[in-house]
């Protein structure tokens, strides 16, 4: 009856209804692969045996609870079976009878105790096992004889191969990642074997038996410490790829010369390498890769390699390409990471298509004229780049950046040079409202002080002139006309309804001074000068604005093949010790000066700005912040080389800037603008394509406003005049307040259709197409009022449903609101948004009917402490869970400016990939784009997918350094301590005040593996059973699990804990429903007792066949445990008759019982070993292993 009730809740589940039709799909389309993948179904539905006859591919892929293959054994006809990820799958029985099955897929199913049936599989050709973490051996292989490919890669309890040796046919064997392999006994007999991966078999000391393997081609040793030279391999004379990656071991190349065939070499990381002598002998080479071999200085040998099409030696510290032009054939050559200044020579190389210079010491960019074959180079982190102001992406993928475009437009300009041109330095003026940042800027400007300066809305945009003024006059002044300024002023808005839009504006070269006061330096909501609510923001929040610009906050160093990525906080860049920060704290003559500690700053300044109250002392320390402004000004500004014309054309673009906003927003045309860009050149469309370029650079300096993306033939020239007209006309503030923030789509169909698509890209607006279609301006909506009875009625419910607290102790981004409004905007339903708060409903689209969708509300809470609270109301445990992860995961994407996953669907896949193997692949589709691509360094490189990869260990490896997590909004746990778990279950907690809890209190990590890639160990919670004969026994066994509860593995319960008063049956039975692991302690007393038969046993079996715990079996002496039955709880109820007691009991001899005397195979009680203790330990370290993560 039990199992009957199981099978029918499994077959009312949404996932058992699409299995169903997906069946019916097939057999009515005659189709002869059905696909049930990532489907929550425990068994396989009976229809399936009704494609018996059509069937021969069977994707069973992600089916995690699928812990029974009964039905598929009728399917006789199947050559393919894929069981990927069905980990909760322990036998394999059922799959014998499939005779003509030639490929299968066991990859991640590592709860088999068994391979037993496998051995009937006699015409099985592949066959992966990867990540079977039970596999210790291969004896159950050995009736394989077809089998050519074998895939054994993180069989980490594998330690030797006993029993390949019967596998005569394998051509292609993946050993990687089987740390424990210690020999290679058996594989000499494996003469077929063409292909062979022992990368990162850490414990492989020897390499005995591979030298007969001579129809080798591909051979991978990356990181295999036990190869000290290569006298093993070198009789390999069919090898045409060999990888010796980061084999720390190997200081020579001796006995390399004889793989003559070798055409493909890996040598990264070989950091005790001294010496390449033996690699000129291989003529056949077409691709070497050196990266990182740290102590190699001698490179004569590869000059000899005249044939090499890829070359890769970064990090090498060369400083001569003068050799390389021996290399004519060379397509593709990577040397990031070097002290290159003098790079002509490669333009030698007349096949040269794919150059990677990042991290260089270029700085003469006259020599890039030189390279007219190129299609793709890279260039960021070389001198020149700031030189000339250029804005070089930096991103860590092969193929994400190309700046050709760039640098030929540089090259472009420069053709006729006939002057030098100083480039005007940019000045960010920062802080909150009211702190003095315009009246500041007047005074630069004007030399005065002034009372009647209003505040800035938006930006405003000033040029200014380093020009000494004649003696009496006042210092400073406004740029004239005839020059270019020496810099410009921005001086943004300090209202928090404004902080959307800087993100337009903000770069990494510039100098920032940071205005604030002690009346403002909290996170409160006030008043501004117009009298709207606006936030005001602490020196800590602004700092942190600075860090999270500059991205020295913390920054992931990682590659992505290695095996561990992990988090690295770095020094600040060259590049940030180029953009001074200076500290300026207003209104000095009112309170006490407070100097900051330990901050970035260049400089801190301590002034008064109010006329009236200006003293000479006062005067003095405006003198000095000028004097220092100027002096950092004539430090940043960049004086290049540069036509006439070129400074002609910036003045002009200058110029434009000089206009009145209110009447010249209007955009220009591209088109316009072609005569004014090298008027000399004849070829109009060669112009217009540099000045596209051109006005890309100029927006990334915030000069322009240029989106090619939506029309690569409309610019902006005027940023401030843009700004203005978006605040005073589409955004127009007395009417948005109105609409509360949200606008019907037609109140905007007057404006300029590529405006409002400027303002959804920079995420200032969004459109909301759910319902009436109507326009969303998130800075704008009202703040919510948690008081008022449409709040209440709108929330009621969800703010019992508490899920998660994120605390950020110094900075959240700007605008992370809009951002998030922006993205949840495109679910369906109603939603409700305020400026503060988003009410929404998740997971009604992409996900199987009947999947109840969750009410989420997110709050961002900007008091004394930066937060960001997430309510979720889902009375499915698994949908809650799988919705929390999507939400921090979106949360955190925004954080780093990425673009997260459109959709829960979109997202998992890319997450459980990322957990299981700490990279992402390329999907087919974009595999089939990079198919043949010679960019890629390696074959397994090429599946990899760095952009999202790298995207997945921002978010995962490196969050940010101030992050705090809870789930009872109390106690919070650091995520960089989160992320660098490994086998701690609990971690300290914070309070909120940011002091340690009181006695240092750990919590649990386990229920915060959301908010972590990492599987996490759960505390067990373990209950004893046993008779009051045994106590002796259980002591004993509790002296054995000491160290399981020191290490905060498991937490056990006895009866011996219930304490003077309590109700000893309520406080049993309340501790066994919490129980994840029940220890039985088995004995004749212990069948004897009623309590124990009548009242545990039955709760526990019924809890096991619910899933929520495990029972562990000890055989203390020997006893009648086989002939013992037990009728669960949750079935006694519905039984009244004897026979039904006796059908539905359930026998306990059907159960694994510990402990296994392991010489003789066999069950032994602990009364009848010789050395008890064995036993014992035994028993600890089973329960050690139940403790790990699934």
């Amino acid at each position: 009856m039990l199992q009957d009730m199981a099978e029918t809740q499994a077959q009312n589940s949404p996932d058992w209804q699409e299995a169903l039709e997906r069946i019916q799909q097939v057999r009515e389309s005659g189709d002869t692969r059905l696909d049930l993948s990532s489907l929550d179904i425990p068994t396989l539905p009976d229809e399936i045996t009704s494609l018996a006859r059509q069937l021969t591919t069977l994707e069973l892929r992600f089916c995690e609870n699928l812990s029974s293959l009964q039905g598929v054994q009728s399917l006789r006809r199947l050559t393919s079976l894929n069981l990927t990820w069905c980990e909760s799958l322990t036998i394999l029985t059922e799959i014998e009878s499939l005779t003509q099955l030639s490929e299968l897929n066991l990859r991640g199913c590592d709860n088999l105790t068994s391979l037993s049936g496998i051995e009937s599989l006699t015409q099985l050709t592949e066959l992966n096992l990867s990540r079977s973490e039970n596999l210790t051996s291969l004896t159950e292989l050995n009736s394989l004889k077809q089998l050519t490919g074998l895939n054994l890669s993180r069989c980490e309890n594998l330690t030797n191969l006993s029993g390949i040796e019967s596998l005569q046919q394998l051509t292609e064997l993946d050993l990687s990642w089987c740390e424990n392999l210690t020999s290679l006994a058996g594989i000499e007999s494996l003469h077929l074997l063409t292909q062979l991966n022992l990368s990162w078999c850490e414990n492989l000391t020897s390499l005995s038996g591979i030298e007969s393997l001579q129809q080798l081609t591909k051979l991978d040793l990356t990181d295999c410490n036990g190869l000290n030279d290569l006298e093993s391999i070198q009789h390999l004379q069919q090898l045409t790829e060999l990888d010796l990656s980061y084999c720390e071991k190997l200081t020579s190349l001796k006995g390399i010369e004889s793989l003559q065939q070798l055409t493909e070499l890996t040598l990264n990381g070989c950091s005790n390498l001294t010496s390449l002598q033996g690699l000129e002998s291989l003529q056949q080479l077409v691709r070497l890769w050196l990266d990182d071999c740290k102590n190699l200085n001698d490179f004569e040998a590869i000059y000899q390699l005249e044939q090499l099409g890829n070359l890769s030696l970064e990090q090498l510290r060369f400083t001569d390409v003068n050799r390389f032009k021996c290399f004519q054939n060379l397509e593709v050559l990577y040397l990031n990471d070097n002290k290159l200044k003098d790079i002509s020579p490669l333009s030698h190389l007349p096949n040269l298509q794919q150059l990677y210079l990042k991290n260089n010491a270029i700085q003469d960019v006259a020599q890039f004229r030189q390279f007219r074959q190129l299609e793709d180079i890279q260039l960021s982190g070389n001198p020149f780049a700031r030189q000339y102001n250029l804005q070089l992406p930096s991103s860590s993928g092969d193929f994400l950046d190309n700046d050709l475009d760039t640098i030929q437009n540089l090259l472009f300009r420069l053709d006729d040079i006939r002057a030098d041109i100083h480039l005007p330095a940019k000045v960010l003026f920062l802080g909150n409202h009211a702190a003095g940042k315009s009246s500041l800027v007047h005074y630069l400007q004007r030399g005065e002080l002034s009372e009647q300066k209003d505040s800035t809305h938006i930006l405003d945009i000033q040029p200014y002139q380093l020009d000494k003024p004649a003696s009496g006059k006042k210092p400073g002044k406004r740029a004239s006309t005839s020059r270019l300024p020496d810099a410009l002023f921005y001086d943004f808005g300090g209202q928090d309804y404004y902080h959307g839009i800087y993100r337009v504006f903000m770069s990494q070269q510039a100098i920032t001074y940071l205005l604030w006061h002690e009346e403002s330096n909290h996170n409160r909501l006030e008043q501004d000068s117009c009298q709207r609510p606006n936030r005001h923001f602490t020196l800590n929040y602004w700092l942190g604005y600075w860090h999270h610009a500059h991205r020295d906050y913390q920054t992931l160093t990682t590659d992505v093949t290695k095996k561990t990525p992990a988090p690295t906080a770095v020094e600040p860049s060259q590049e940030t010790n180029e953009s001074p920060l200076v500290l300026i704290q207003t209104r000095a003559d009112q309170t006490k000066a407070c100097p900051i500690a330990n901050t970035p700053a260049t400089n801190q300044h301590f002034i008064s700005l109010r006329a009236h109250e200006n003293s000479r002392l006062q005067q003095t320390g405006l003198d000095y912040l000028q004097a220092q402004l100027d002096a950092l000004i004539q430090d940043n500004q960049k004086t290049v080389p540069g036509a006439t014309w070129y400074g002609e054309f910036l003045k002009k673009i200058l110029k434009k800037h000089r206009l009145s906003p209110k009447n010249h927003w209007k955009s220009d045309a591209v088109q316009n603008w072609i005569n004014d860009y090298k008027p000399t050149e004849p070829d109009r469309a060669l112009r217009e394509r540099h000045l596209k370029t051109e006005f890309s650079q100029l927006h990334e300096q915030g000069l322009v406003l240029y989106y090619p993306n939506i029309n690569p033939d409309k610019v902006w020239l005027n940023p401030m005049a843009f700004a203005h007209y978006v605040h005073h006309k589409v955004l127009q503030q007395d009417q948005i307040e109105q609409d509360k923030g949200q606008v019907p789509e037609s109140a905007f169909n007057s404006y300029d259709p590529d405006i409002l698509k400027v303002l959804e890209q920079e995420k200032v607006i969004f459109l909301h197409q759910h319902g009436q279609p109507k326009y969303i301006i998130p800075n704008y909506l009202p703040l919510v009022n948690e008081d008022s009875a449409e709040y209440r009625l709108l929330t009621f419910g969800i703010q019992e449903s508490f899920s998660f607290n994120l605390w950020f102790k110094n900075y959240l981004p700007l605008g992370l609101i809009n951002q998030l409004i922006c993205h949840f905007g495109n679910l369906p339903d109603d939603k409700k948004f305020w400026r503060d708060q988003l009410l929404f409903t998740l997971g009604r689209n992409h996900q199987p009917e009947g999947r109840t969708p969750s009410q989420v509300l997110i709050k961002l809470k900007f008091d004394d402490q930066l937060q960001v609270q997430v309510y979720l109301s889902n009375p499915d445990p698994e949908q809650r869970l799988l919705h929390t992860r999507y939400i921090y995961y979106v949360i955190s994407s925004l954080y780093w400016d990425l673009k997260p996953c459109e959709s829960i669907s979109d997202f998992e896949p890319y997450y459980q990939e990322f957990q299981r193997t700490g990279q992402i692949l390329l999907s087919q589709e974009q595999l089939q784009d990079s198919k043949g691509s010679q960019s890629r360094k390696s074959e397994h490189k090429s599946e990899i997918d760095s952009q999202k990869t790298a995207e997945f260990q921002r978010i995962y490896h490196a969050p940010p350094a101030d992050l705090l997590i809870s789930l009872n909004g109390r106690d919070f746990i650091t995520a960089t301590q989160l992320s660098r778990l490994k086998d701690e279950t609990r971690l300290p907690s914070v309070q909120f005040s940011g002091e340690p809890s009181s006695g240092q209190k750990l919590i649990a990590v386990a229920p915060f593996s959301p908010f972590t890639h990492r599987r996490l160990h759960r505390m067990l919670k373990v209950f004893i059973s046993y008779s009051h004969d045994d106590i002796d026994a259980r002591r004993e066994l509790q002296k054995y699990l000491i160290n399981l509860e020191r290490d905060g593995l498991i937490d056990i319960w006895q009866d011996g804990m219930i304490n003077t008063g309590d109700d000893w049956h309520q406080s049993i039975t309340g501790a066994l429903e919490q129980a994840d692991v029940v220890i039985m302690l088995v004995s004749q007393s212990f069948i004897a007792s009623s309590y124990v038969h009548q009242v545990e046993m039955p709760k526990a079996m019924t809890l096991k066949e619910e899933g929520k715990a495990q029972i562990f079996p000890i055989l203390l002496s020997q006893c009648d445990y086989q002939h013992w039955s037990i009728i669960p709880e949750s079935v006694r109820t519905h039984i009244t008759s004897g026979s039904g007691q006796q059908a539905n009991s359930v026998p306990m001899g059907r159960f694994q019982f510990f402990p296994m005397n392991e010489e003789e195979q066999r069950l032994t009680p602990i009364n009848r070993w010789q050395y008890p203790e064995d036993a014992w330990t035994q028993v600890a370290n089973r329960l050690r292993a139940l403790s790990k993560p699934a």
